[in-house]
């Protein structure tokens, strides 16, 4: 089966990135034309900053984008967008955003193979290709809609190892060139660069313990390092300066150790260099980088990681044990080459699962321990059809080595097509947009609720094009790319994020006058109670008074819970949480509305319970628009002083 794969290495290949970009297109046959997440929103927001500010300035170096965190993406789909305007706009802006991360998936699929091909067989390419096709955690980043850093750069990162294994087989300045330049562009397109950095790191360290040249080695990391301190975005490294130093320290005992002199002498250079990065890094953070508002993003406000881990593998995490034991038992250096970045980086990722996010390019390695199993169990069955076809003992059937190996085969069959049942099963669960929240009938139905489209299409049409809104972070850059209105606190900063939940947990009076003060037109708040979605600002309602607290002292947890513990939107519910302004605009009216069956009105499905205030007035706010589904409401800021109340009847 191993000779089959490579003799038709091409057409298996083929075969490999339709069924990759299949299950990578159907987010947009279930969605639409619609991004996933506020991520992909808020580079989409950048890449039309950049195009507007092109075609003003006619010059794409003179944007604020260069100082900006993960700013790659945004140039590249900028200057593709400027080619295809010069070609006659053949693509819409809208489309090619939509299908960029696609795009990327596939060059990533074929990426991959060249790494597993080069460094051991095109049948543990293959193998690659195809995990990587049907990974859930790979479909997830490069899937139609996720116009974000991790779908390019994963590529980026497949094309910087590949140009290490060369560097590694044919040193020469033109492969360390372009192995530097790959990294660079993947510094400033993806935070998790520093996983490359780390295992080039380690590698290095690991030719200087067996005593191998480590020359081309130490060239491209001063190299990368000297790359890293002449970059803008600097911010982004300095969490790793720690991790980067003590990789380079234990480096450098070992080449004291063989005695290396000249490649410790560049290393000392580099560590300086660090040393600088990290102190420039540090001083221009500006923002607000609390500990505790630090531990509360990574803790709530992101999955479980651990079990995201676990997730993103899908069925291909069985055969990880086995990829684990290929890949500490191969031999040879090429081989050893792609076992090293196939185990050091899945370990890696797996010590740093406090940032959910470097899990995205797990999925790379993954796919590269998962081809060394495949291989080994190819290579496995291969030897048994061997030895049956030898046989000439009378004693022995030759017939039952045969069975069993083409049993053996079969199960392998069933295995990958379990491996595409999986990333079809689980890639419309991970990619699933966050403003269209849907629902799944008895009948195997999904309900799409489109009321966030609704409600910006409302603002389009409805509001002056000079309206300033104001929303919680999480819809800030849906808003501001989709309603094409200006949103405070977006882009936000942690102290953004902070302001905007300390005036949703004041008083309506309060809140009102801030606003008033920063001219904000028009609040918009989501609402799950109708439909029973917890996804809803009321549902971060508890969050919201966590992150105040670090802006207002008097703001106090205790004084949001109910007297039997935890947050409430009953009658228990304290009178800070009723007084509040997202608790009003939530609930305002919503005690004539009903909900479910045999419940009284007012009913909240999402909270299971009866909301606490029936009846109350806004003195502040105007309610100009609810969603269908009352998924989204718009209020506007009414001018000074009161409004007047309308008459109630009960």
């Amino acid at each position: 089966m191993e000779a089959f794969l490579n003799n038709n290495a091409g057409f298996v290949l083929v075969t490999t990135l339709a069924i990759g970009i299949a299950l990578r297109l159907q987010p947009y046959s279930a969605n639409g034309n619609t991004l996933t997440n506020a991520n992909a929103y808020h580079h989409a927001n950048l890449v039309t900053q950049t195009v507007s500010s092109c075609a003003s300035s006619d010059s794409i170096f003179n944007l604020s984008l260069w100082h900006q965190s993960e700013f790659g993406l945004a140039v590249f789909a900028a200057l593709l967008h400027s080619v295809n305007t010069a070609a006659g706009s053949l693509v819409k802006l809208d489309h090619l955003l939509l299908f960029l991360p696609v795009f990327f998936g596939t060059l990533a699929i074929v990426t991959v193979y060249y790494i597993a091909a080069v460094a051991k067989t095109r049948a543990t390419g293959l193998f690659a290709a195809f995990t990587l096709a049907v990974l859930p955690g790979a479909i997830r980043t490069t899937s139609s809609g996720m116009f974000v850093p991790a779908s390019l750069g994963t590529l980026l990162l497949l094309l910087t190892i590949l140009a290490w294994i060369h560097v590694q087989l044919s040193p020469s300045l033109a492969t360390m060139a372009v192995c530097t330049f790959s990294y660079l562009l993947l510094a400033v397109t993806w935070e998790s660069h520093v996983v490359v950095l780390l295992l080039f790191s380690l590698h290095t360290l690991y030719l200087a313990f067996i005593k191998s040249t480590t020359k081309p080695s130490m060239t491209v990391l001063f190299a990368c390092l000297l790359g890293l301190k002449l970059l803008p975005n600097m911010a982004v490294t300095a969490m790793a300066s720690i991790e980067l130093t003590v990789i380079a320290l234990v480096l450098a005992t070992a080449l004291v150790a063989t005695k290396a002199w000249l490649p410790l002498a560049t290393l000392s250079i580099a560590l300086a260099l660090e040393h600088v990065l990290a102190t420039e890094s540090l001083s221009r953070m500006t923002s607000l980088t609390s500990n505790d508002i630090q531990a509360q993003l990574s803790t709530e406000h992101q999955a479980p990681a651990w079990g995201l881990a676990f997730v993103e593998t899908g069925a291909v995490g069985a055969l990880l044990p086995l990829g684990f034991l290929t890949a500490v038992r191969t031999t040879g250096q090429p081989h050893q080459m792609i076992s090293f970045f196939a185990l050091g980086g899945t370990v890696t990722i797996l010590l740093a699962c406090s940032r959910t996010g470097n899990f995205a390019c797990m999925a790379s390695f993954v796919a590269l321990l998962a081809a060394l199993a495949m291989t080994s169990v190819l290579q496995g069955i291969d030897l048994v059809v061997a030895k049956g076809s030898s046989r000439k003992e009378k004693k022995t059937d030759p017939a039952r080595h045969i069975w069993t190996a083409r049993s053996a085969q079969a199960v392998l069959l069933i295995a990958l097509l379990m491996g595409v049942a999986s990333g079809g099963w689980l890639s419309p669960l991970l990619t699933r947009p966050d403003t269209l929240p849907s629902v799944t009938l008895r009948n195997n139905t999904r309900l799409v609720y489109r009321d966030f489209a609704e409600a910006c299409d409302w603002l389009k049409h409805n509001t002056s094009e000079n309206a300033t809104l104001f929303s919680w972070v999480d819809h800030a850059a849906a808003l501001s790319y989709t309603a094409n209105r200006t949103v405070v606190g977006y882009p936000s900063s942690l102290m953004d994020l902070v302001f905007i939940a300390h005036t949703f947990v004041r008083s309506e009076q309060e809140a009102a006058l801030r606003l008033r003060h920063m001219g904000v037109d028009y609040v918009i708040v989501t609402f799950g109670g109708v439909i029973g979605s917890t996804a809803d600002d009321i549902g971060k309602f508890l969050w919201m008074v966590r992150a105040a607290q670090h802006w207002d002292p008097s703001v106090e947890e205790e004084d949001f819970v109910s007297p039997t513990g935890g947050f409430r939107i009953s009658g228990s519910a304290p009178d800070t949480v009723k007084d509040s302004l997202l608790y009003k605009l939530s609930y305002y009216d919503f005690a004539f509305k009903h909900t479910a069956a045999g419940k009284a009105r007012g009913w909240d499905r999402a909270r299971k319970a009866e909301v606490g205030r029936r009846l109350f007035e806004l003195q502040h706010f105007v309610p100009v628009f609810t969603s269908h589904n009352w998924l989204v409401r718009v209020y506007q800021v009414a001018a000074q002083g009161p409004r007047d109340t309308r008459f109630l009847q009960v």
